[in-house]
C-alpha cells in the first residue's frame, strides 16, 4: 500500500524529448516575449534617425557583414605579411560563426520584421536564421578585438573602436534585422571569442601551429576542424530530436519578407563556407609553422593599398564564380550541391590568398 502511495505521489517521468522540448521552449518563449517589447525601440530608431543617416546605416552595415572577416580582413593581413595573425584570426573567426549559427539555432529569437509588419524593411532586413544574438555585431567584435588586443591598443584606439560597434549595433536595429538585446548579446560573445582568441594564440594554438611536425601540426588543425562540424550536426539533431527544426525560420522569413531581393544569408550554406575556409587555414598549417608575423618595420602605404587592391578584387572574382556555379548547380540555397561549393569556395580563397604574405616579404626586401 505505502509503495503504492508513494507511486501516485511521485510525479511520473516524461520521456527525454518531451522533457527537453518543454525546457527549450519555455527558455525561447521567454526571448521571444522580451522582444516583443522591444518592438517601440525598433520602430523608434526608424522614426527619429535623420534620413541623411539612412545610406550611411546601410552601408556600414553591410560592412560588418561576418564574410567580411574571411573575404576581406584575412586576406589582407596576408597581403601586408602578417600570415600567423591572418590564420589564428581564420580560426577564431570560424569558430566564432559557427558558435552563433548553433547559439541562433538554439534560442530561436524573433526578428523585429517577424514580429511587426510596421517595421520598415530594407535589402539587409531579410536575414533568413533566427536573430539571436547578432551575427553582425558579434563578427565586427570578434575580430576587431582579436585584432586590437593583439595589438595592445591604446586606450584612444578602444575608445573609438567602441564607437564603432555602437554604430553597428543601432545599424541593426535600424534596418530591422535585429532587436537592442540580440545586438548586445553579439557583443558579448564576440569580446568573448576575440579576448579569449587573443589568450590561445599566445598559448597553446601558437605551440601546435608552429612545432612538431607537418603531420602533428595537421592532425591538430584538423582535429579542430571536425570537432567544429561534429558540433553543428550534433545541435542540429538534438534539437530535431526534442522536436524543434533549426530551419523552422526560413518560412517565416519568406512570410514576413517583402523586399524583391527576398530571404538572405542561408542556413547550411554560410556554415560549410565557414567550415571550408577553416579548412583552408588548416591547408596553411600544414604547408609549414607558423612563426612570428613579417615584422621589417611598419607595412608602407603603398604595399597596404595595392594589398587592399588585391584582396577586393579577388574576393570580386570568387563572388563572382559563386553567383555563376550556384546558377549552373541550382539544387537549392541549402541543398547538398550548392553546400559543397561554398565549402569548395570558402577553402580556395584561404588557398588563393595566403602566398601573399610572400608576396609582401619580396616587396618590403625580405
Amino acid at each position: 500500500g505505502a509503495a503504492a502511495v508513494n507511486s501516485a505521489a511521485r510525479p511520473p517521468k516524461c520521456a527525454s524529448p518531451v522533457c527537453g522540448a518543454m525546457v527549450v521552449g519555455s527558455g525561447q518563449g521567454l526571448v521571444n516575449v522580451m522582444h516583443a517589447a522591444e518592438v517601440p525601440i525598433v520602430l523608434g530608431a526608424q522614426s527619429l534617425t535623420p534620413v541623411w543617416l539612412e545610406t550611411v546605416l546601410k552601408t556600414y552595415t553591410e560592412w560588418i557583414h561576418p564574410a567580411s572577416a574571411f573575404t576581406i580582413v584575412a586576406p589582407l593581413l596576408f597581403g601586408v605579411g602578417k600570415r600567423t595573425t591572418a590564420v589564428h584570426l581564420l580560426l577564431v573567426a570560424g569558430i566564432s560563426d559557427l558558435t552563433n549559427l548553433l547559439l541562433k539555432w538554439t534560442i530561436a529569437g524573433d526578428r523585429p520584421y517577424w514580429v511587426d509588419d510596421r517595421v520598415r524593411q530594407f535589402p539587409m532586413t531579410c536575414e533568413a536564421g533566427y536573430g539571436m544574438p547578432s551575427g553582425h555585431v558579434q563578427a565586427f567584435t570578434t575580430v576587431t578585438y582579436f585584432l586590437l588586443m593583439r595589438w595592445a591598443a591604446s586606450r584612444s584606439v578602444m575608445f573609438i573602436h567602441t564607437l564603432f560597434v555602437l554604430t553597428g549595433a543601432f545599424s541593426r536595429v535600424y534596418t530591422g534585422a535585429h532587436f537592442p538585446t540580440q545586438t548586445i548579446a553579439g557583443w558579448a560573445v564576440g569580446a568573448t571569442f576575440g579576448i579569449g582568441g587573443v589568450l590561445s594564440s599566445t598559448g597553446a594554438v601558437a605551440r601546435w601551429t608552429r612545432e612538431g611536425s607537418r603531420a602533428r601540426r595537421t592532425m591538430a588543425a584538423a582535429s579542430l576542424l571536425a570537432v567544429c562540424v561534429c558540433s553543428v550536426i550534433a545541435t542540429y539533431l538534438l534539437l530535431v530530436q526534442v522536436g524543434f527544426d533549426p530551419l523552422g525560420s526560413m518560412p517565416r522569413a519568406r512570410a514576413a519578407c517583402v523586399s524583391s531581393r527576398g530571404p538572405i544569408g542561408l542556413v547550411f550554406q554560410s556554415a560549410t563556407r565557414a567550415l571550408g575556409i577553416m579548412a583552408g587555414a588548416v591547408v596553411v598549417i600544414a604547408a609549414g609553422p607558423l612563426g612570428a608575423d613579417y615584422t621589417r618595420g611598419a607595412p608602407s602605404l603603398t604595399l597596404i593599398f595595392a594589398a587592399l587592391a588585391v584582396v577586393l578584387v579577388t574576393r570580386r572574382l570568387f563572388d563572382r564564380a559563386e553567383v555563376v556555379m550556384a546558377a549552373n548547380w541550382a539544387d537549392g540555397g541549402d541543398g547538398p550541391i550548392s553546400m559543397g561549393l561554398a565549402a569548395i569556395s570558402g577553402l580556395t580563397r584561404v588557398v588563393a590568398t595566403a602566398p601573399f604574405t610572400a608576396v609582401a616579404q619580396l616587396a618590403g626586401g625580405a
